[in-house]
Formats: C-alpha cells, sequence, structure tokens
C-alpha cells in the first residue's frame, strides 16, 4: 500500500521532469509514461534507460538536474497554493481527458470542486473591445446562468471575458478563468483584483503551464481549446473574424460542444465573426438545431438576441 501511494505521488514530478526535456512534447511523454508505469516502479534510473533504449533524440545527460528542478518546482507550487493535476489523476477533469491534444498537467488556484459537476459549465467568450451591448450581454448572461446553478468559464482578458467574470460574481456564482501563462503572473494586470476575488468567492484559475511562464501568442491559441473542452456549452458574445474568439469555436465545433451565438440587431466591427458563423450556418434545421449537410452532426447551434431569449433557450 506504502508503495502505490509512492507511486502516485512521484507521477507528477516525472511528467513535470519530462516536459522540460527537449524534443520531448506531450505525445512522447504519454508514451514514455505508459512504458515507465508498465515497469512496476518509478525511479529515475529507469526513467532514463527507458528514453535511452527507445528515443535516440532525447538526450538525458542532464535529467538528474531537471528532475531536481521539477521537484523544487512543485515545492513552490505548494507555497503558492497552486495544486497540479496530471492527466493520469483519477480527479483530473473528465472533459480535458476526452480531447485528443490533452494538456498532461494542469495548475490549479482557487477550489477544484468545479470539475465534479463538469455538466454544470457553460463558456462565454468574445472581444477584447466588445461595443457596450456586447459588455452589457456578456455581464448579464452570466449573471442570470449564475442565478440558474451554472458555473462561467471564460479567460480574464480584458472585454467580454471580464464582464463576463464580473457578472457570475455579482450574482455570487463561481466561475473559473482559463490562463495562457503561469498562474504566478496575472494578465492583464488591470485584473489581478478581479482574479483575487475570483479565488476568495470559490472560484478558479487554471492553466496548463508552469509557474514563471510568460505568455506568448500561440499559447493563447491553446487555451482557448480548453475552455471550450471543460464548458458543456460554448457562449460567443461578440467577435471579428481575426479574433482568438474564433479559435475557440473552432475547438467548441471539434469538440461537439453545444454552441449559442449572440445576434445583434445590426452587425459592427466587433461582430464580423458572429456574421460570420451564422451565415455559415444559416441552412440550419431550426427544428433540430443542427448543422445541416451532416450525417452525424456534433454540435448544437443556437442564436439569441437578448437575455430573454436565454431564458427561453434554458
Amino acid at each position: 500500500m506504502l508503495f502505490l501511494v509512492k507511486m502516485m505521488s512521484n507521477k507528477t514530478e516525472f511528467i513535470l521532469c519530462l516536459s522540460k526535456i527537449q524534443n520531448c512534447g506531450p505525445i512522447k511523454i504519454k508514451d514514455i509514461m505508459s512504458r515507465f508505469l508498465n515497469e512496476g516502479f518509478l525511479e529515475l534510473d529507469n526513467l532514463k534507460s527507458i528514453i535511452d533504449e527507445n528515443y535516440s533524440d532525447i538526450d538525458t545527460n542532464n535529467i538528474g538536474v531537471i528532475h531536481s528542478a521539477a521537484k523544487a518546482e512543485i515545492e513552490r507550487c505548494e507555497e503558492q497554493s497552486i495544486m497540479i493535476k496530471n492527466y493520469l489523476d483519477e480527479d483530473y477533469p473528465k472533459s480535458l481527458s476526452a480531447i485528443k491534444d490533452s494538456p498532461i498537467l494542469i495548475f490549479i488556484r482557487g477550489s477544484d470542486a468545479i470539475f465534479a459537476s463538469e455538466e454544470k459549465n457553460i463558456a462565454i467568450i468574445g472581444t477584447r473591445k466588445p461595443s457596450e451591448d456586447g459588455k452589457k450581454i456578456a455581464f448579464d448572461s452570466a449573471k442570470l446562468l449564475s442565478e440558474k446553478g451554472y458555473c462561467i468559464i471564460s479567460g480574464l482578458a480584458n472585454g467580454c471575458d471580464t464582464q463576463a467574470h464580473k457578472g457570475c460574481l455579482d450574482q455570487g456564482g463561481l466561475t473559473v478563468a482559463v490562463l495562457a501563462h503561469g498562474l504566478d503572473i496575472i494578465t492583464p494586470s488591470s485584473n489581478t483584483k478581479l482574479a483575487q476575488d475570483i479565488i476568495e468567492k470559490g472560484g478558479t484559475l487554471i492553466s496548463e503551464y508552469s509557474i514563471e511562464t510568460p505568455p506568448q501568442k500561440f499559447m493563447y491559441i491553446q487555451r482557448n481549446r480548453i475552455q471550450s473542452a471543460l464548458s458543456k456549452i460554448v457562449i460567443l458574445i461578440e467577435s471579428d473574424i481575426r479574433g482568438g474568439s474564433m479559435k475557440t469555436m473552432e475547438f467548441a465545433k471539434k469538440q461537439g460542444k453545444e454552441i449559442w451565438i449572440y445576434q445583434p440587431n445590426i452587425f459592427g466591427e466587433s461582430t464580423t465573426g458572429n456574421e460570420k458563423l451564422i451565415n455559415e450556418s444559416s441552412t440550419i434545421n431550426e427544428k433540430q438545431g443542427f448543422i445541416s449537410g451532416l450525417e452525424e452532426p456534433k454540435s448544437k447551434y443556437k442564436y439569441f438576441k437578448s437575455i430573454d431569449d436565454i431564458r427561453k433557450i434554458l
């Protein structure tokens, strides 16, 4: 029994160690860990042997130093009240396990209770520069959905994300911010207090990136797949055609999520993405709510023009 506990507790440090080795990406890490666990014991020398025997492109000369650095990082996370879950953990989110490119690690600051009831998660996303109507829709929709018992997922960015988090908190609901960098920093810095409020009121900050990892452009795109994966429904408030939220909608479609799109009375610069998505699905089967032309449609589409429409959808 003690052996099993030790084996389980070491998985995260070895996965974190592997993630810091050059040429060792998530796919290889999962393969290495599968071989590693089949050996029946977790020792650094054993891990090194498996890599040396099977992966000629991975240099393990400094693996001892890297492993020590990984252990030190875990200690720093504990000091900052940051939990780490690896993809092998029993309490790793099932919704993330369901996607092909699931994160090998997720870092969590705040409560992890939201992972126990993922069917109640709804993502609210949109541009950093919404119209005044967009801001109000984001805030009011999050407030209404929180009142109905849903947890709001968003990205803590300026604009629609900020309003969604605030609307949820205003109702006393739970909200999750998915970040594109380490949890030891908050971007934008103007949302530092909002991040603190999310945690203090029972919500969560999560990221797939280690502490002390600054944001890069590609990380925001990668982050978007987690926002949609964690959610049963993804709501687009406003986005232009080139906005990052359009990437989230692509992930949502691939993942088979239910998609709700805000349809303003008049499309403007901040809603060209909304217009594109609505036009693309203009052959929608209104009765079924599915895009026509697909034998086995994955995503249901619903449009709304007001908060009253959302009440009707619910």
